[in-house]
C-alpha cells in the first residue's frame, strides 16, 4: 500500500511540469483629462486639467470561493503574471489575503487557469504540480489611473474682477510636492498659457468655469 501511495505521488510530480511565468506587462497609456477640444465645465476648487497615466491590466476575477482539500482560494481579484500556450498564470495574492495552504500540502507559487479546460482554477506548487478545482471566474481587463512620477494639475480658484485665478499642483505618490497660484487677465486674452498648457476660456465666474483644453502640459513628469 505504501508503495502504491509513493508511486501515485511520484506520478503527480512527474506529470506536473509547469512553472510560474512572469512574461506579462500591464499596458500603460496616456490618459489626460479632459480630452483636447472638448468643452468642459467645473466648479471652483475642482481640478480642470490633470495629466496622468492609465494602467490596463489583466486579472482573474474569482466569483466563488474554492474550498479544496489542500488549498482554499478566496473570492477576489488576482493579477496576471504571464502565460504560455497551455495556461494563464496569476499571483497567489488577492481576495482575502490570497491562497491558503493546508498544513500537510506542498508550498505553492501561484494560480494557473488551463486554456483548454475552462471552468477550472489550479494552484501551482513549487514542484510544478497543480491542484485543480471547479470555480466560477472571469478573466478580464481592468483599468485605473495612477500618478506618473509627479502628477500635474490645474485647479480653478475663481475670479477677481477680470483676473481669473488658478492653482498649479504637483503631486508625487499622492502627496503634494509643489503648488503655485497664478492669475490671468481675461480682458487681454481668453486663451491662457501655463507650462505648455493652452486653455480657451468660454465663461467664468466665482462659481464655475467653462473652457476647452487646446494643449496639455508640455512635459510629462
Amino acid at each position: 500500500m505504501k508503495k502504491l501511495v509513493i508511486m501515485a505521488m511520484v506520478a503527480v510530480f512527474i506529470s506536473g511540469c509547469a512553472t510560474m511565468k512572469f512574461n506579462y506587462s500591464p499596458q500603460a497609456t496616456q490618459a489626460d483629462w479632459p480630452p483636447l477640444g472638448q468643452q468642459t465645465t467645473v466648479h471652483i476648487g475642482d481640478e480642470m486639467l490633470v495629466q496622468g497615466v492609465a494602467i490596463k491590466r489583466k486579472v482573474l476575477l474569482l466569483k466563488t470561493p474554492v474550498d479544496g482539500a489542500c488549498y482554499d482560494i478566496p473570492i477576489g481579484v488576482y493579477s496576471m503574471t504571464g502565460d504560455d500556450p497551455k495556461n494563464y498564470y496569476f499571483s497567489s495574492m488577492g481576495g482575502m489575503g490570497g491562497v491558503i495552504r493546508s498544513a500537510l500540502c506542498d508550498p505553492f507559487t501561484g494560480i494557473t487557469v488551463p486554456k483548454a479546460n475552462p471552468g477550472k482554477v489550479c494552484v501551482l506548487t513549487v514542484f510544478g504540480a497543480t491542484s485543480c478545482y471547479d470555480a466560477q471566474y472571469e478573466i478580464k481587463d481592468i483599468e485605473n489611473e495612477i500618478d506618473s512620477g509627479q502628477q500635474q494639475s490645474l485647479i480653478y480658484s475663481g475670479m477677481d474682477g477680470k483676473q481669473i485665478k488658478f492653482t498649479y499642483v504637483e503631486r508625487s505618490g499622492g502627496r503634494t510636492g509643489f503648488s503655485n497660484s497664478v492669475s490671468y487677465d481675461l480682458a487681454k486674452s481668453t486663451v491662457i498659457n501655463y507650462r505648455g498648457a493652452r486653455i480657451q476660456v468660454h465663461s467664468a465666474d466665482n462659481e464655475q468655469i467653462s473652457y476647452t483644453v487646446l494643449e496639455n502640459f508640455t512635459a510629462r513628469r
